[in-house]
C-alpha cells in the first residue's frame, strides 16, 4: 500500500490521551529487572538473556548480526541512541521470549514473557476498532500497542512469564496461532491474507524507525494478562468478523480441527496453566512414572522421544502405509517410518529391511511414467534416518505430511448410562471434597488425567 497510515494513528493515540511507553518503560515491562543475567557475570545462576538482532548498512549480506541483552538493557539503549556497538544498526528486532546462548530458536528459548501479535495494513478505523473489540471484550485487552508503520504490533505482556518447555512451546503456537486468527480480521486490518508468526519471533525495535524513517512508538492500553485469559479468549473464536480467504490450508484446517475438539483446548489449558516441578517433587508425586523415567533415560542413556512400548507404533505404521499409500505421498510415508523406527527402537537392519521391501508395492501405485518409485527414493531416507534426529516428530506432522490418519487408541469405556465412568468419579469427588483444589490431587485420586479434570469441574 503507498499510502502512509502511520501519522493518522499517532494522531488517534494522542487525542485519545493514551500513553506513551518509552522504549526504556516497555522493555522493563516486558522484562522486569532480575529477569536476566547481569553483565560481567560468570553464569548469572544460569539465567536466560534477551536477544536483540540487527543489521547494519555496511553489512555485505542481509545477515542479522545478534547481541546478549542483559539486565540493565544496555544494548537496547545503544541501539536506541545509536552509540557502541549497534551505532550503525539500521534495523533491529526483539522478540518476548528470553533464550540460553545467542541463538534465537525454538530450541534455545526458556521463557515466553509477552505474547506479540504483528498486524499489517491497519489505518486509523481499524485501530479505533482494535480498541473498541477489547474493550466490549470481544478480543483480549492488550497490554501495549506498538505503532510500527503501516501495521502495528499488539503486546500481552504476561504476568506470569512461561516456561517453554517443548510441550509448552506446541501450546503456545497452537494458542498464538488460535489468537492471531481472532486478531487479524475484516475490522481490524485492511490486509485480507491472514500471516502466521511463531512464538519467538522477533518485533521492530521500540524506539527505533520504520522503513517510512518514523519512530516506532508504544502506547499503553491496559495491563499485564494471565495465560488463562488469553486461553479463555482463544475459545470463543467464532465472534470475530474473519477474513474468508486466509493464508495457508494448514493453518485454516488446524484450526477446525482444534475447535471441533475440546479436549484440545484442555490440553493446551492444562499444559500452559500447570506448574513446573522439581525432580524431587515428580519423583514423590508420581513415584512409578520417576522409576520408569530414570531407568530409561539415566540407566539406559535412551534419547528424548523414545517410545517405551517395544514395537507397537512402528508396526501400526507400517500396516498403514502398505494399506493406503498412494503415489503423491510414498517418500513421506517411509520418512515418518523412519520417525518411528528412532522413537521406537527399531534397529537400523529391520528399518532398512522394512523399507526396501516397500518399493515393489509402492512401484505398483506409479500412474506417472515420469514418477517411478525406485531404490534411490528409498537411499535417501536412509541416509536421513542415519544422520538426524527425528524422535521429536509428532503424528499430527506425520498426519499432515501424508495425508493419512494415524489408528487412534479405543475410547474408554463407558457406564450404562452412556457417560464415561471416569466422568463419575471426577463429579463424585469433587462432590465429597468442594474445598479441595488442587487438580493434580483430584487427577493422582481418581485416577485420570488432569485435562479430565478440568474437564468436569465446573459440570
Amino acid at each position: 500500500m503507498d499510502r502512509d497510515l502511520y501519522p493518522e494513528k499517532i494522531a488517534y493515540m494522542t487525542e485519545n490521551e493514551f500513553r506513551e511507553l518509552s522504549p526504556q518503560e516497555y522493555y522493563r515491562m516486558m522484562f522486569p529487572l532480575n529477569s536476566f543475567q547481569k553483565t560481567g557475570e560468570n553464569n548469572g545462576d544460569f539465567k536466560p538473556n534477551g536477544l536483540i538482532q540487527y543489521h547494519c548498512p555496511n553489512f555485505r549480506t542481509d545477515a542479522l548480526c545478534t547481541n546478549v541483552i542483559f539486565d540493565d538493557h544496555g544494548c537496547i539503549r545503544e541501539c536506541i541512541e545509536k552509540t557502541g556497538r549497534l551505532r550503525n544498526a539500521d534495523f533491529s528486532l526483539i522478540s518476548g521470549c528470553s533464550f540460553i546462548g545467542k541463538s534465537k530458536s525454538n530450541k534455545n528459548a526458556r521463557y515466553c514473557h509477552a505474547m506479540i501479535f504483528d498486524i499489517d495494513e491497519v489505518d486509523k478505523k481499524c485501530l479505533c476498532n482494535i480498541i473498541g473489540l477489547a474493550g466490549a471484550k470481544l478480543i483480549p485487552m492488550p497490554t501495549a500497542i506498538s505503532i510500527s508503520g503501516n501495521g502495528v504490533h499488539i503486546s500481552y505482556i504476561l504476568d506470569c512469564p512461561v516456561r517453554l518447555s517443548s510441550k509448552k512451546l506446541e501450546a503456545l503456537t497452537d494458542l498464538k496461532m488460535l489468537l492471531t486468527r481472532k486478531l487479524w480480521n475484516e475490522r481490524t486490518s485492511l490486509e485480507p491474507i491472514v500471516q502466521y508468526q511463531g512464538v519467538v519471533q522477533g518485533y521492530r525495535t521500540v524506539g527505533t524507525r520504520t522503513k517510512r524513517g518514523h519512530i516506532v512508538r508504544a502506547y499503553q492500553i491496559g495491563g499485564k494478562i494471565s495465560i488463562e485469559e488469553l486461553i479463555n479468549y482463544a475459545e470463543e473464536l467464532n465472534i470475530a468478523p474473519f477474513h474468508h480467504n486466509s493464508n495457508g490450508e494448514y493453518y485454516t484446517e488446524r484450526i477446525r480441527s482444534i475447535l471441533k475438539d475440546k479436549r484440545h483446548l484442555d490440553k493446551m489449558k492444562d499444559s500452559l496453566v500447570s506448574e513446573d516441578c522439581s525432580m524431587q517433587e515428580l519423583q514423590e508425586e508420581n513415584p512409578e512414572w520417576f522409576e520408569n523415567w530414570y531407568q530409561r533415560r539415566v540407566i539406559e542413556k535412551q534419547k528424548p522421544g523414545h517410545i517405551n512400548i517395544g514395537r507397537k507404533s512402528y508396526d501400526k505404521w507400517l500396516n498403514l502405509i502398505k494399506e493406503q499409500a498412494h503415489e503423491g505421498n510414498r517418500r513421506r510415508c517411509i520418512y515418518c517410518l523412519a520417525a518411528w523406527a528412532q522413537k521406537c527402537d527399531i534397529s537400523e537392519d529391520e528399518f532398512v529391511s522394512d523399507a526396501y521391501s516397500l518399493i515393489p508395492h509402492f512401484e505398483n501405485l506409479t500412474t506417472s511414467e515420469d514418477n517411478h518409485f525406485t531404490r534411490a527414493n528409498v537411499d535417501s531416507v536412509i541416509a536421513q534416518f542415519r544422520t538426524h534426529d527425528y524422535t521429536r516428530m509428532t503424528i499430527s506432522s506425520m498426519e499432515r505430511m501424508t495425508g493419512l490418519v494415524y489408528p487412534k487408541e479405543k475410547k474408554h469405556k463407558q457406564d450404562r448410562s452412556g457417560r464415561p465412568a471416569k466422568e463419575d468419579a471426577v463429579k463424585e469427588y469433587i462432590r465429597q471434597h468442594p474445598e479441595e483444589k488442587n487438580i493434580s490431587k483430584i487427577a493422582r485420586d481418581c485416577g485420570v488425567t488432569r485435562p479430565t479434570v478440568y474437564k468436569y469441574l465446573d459440570k
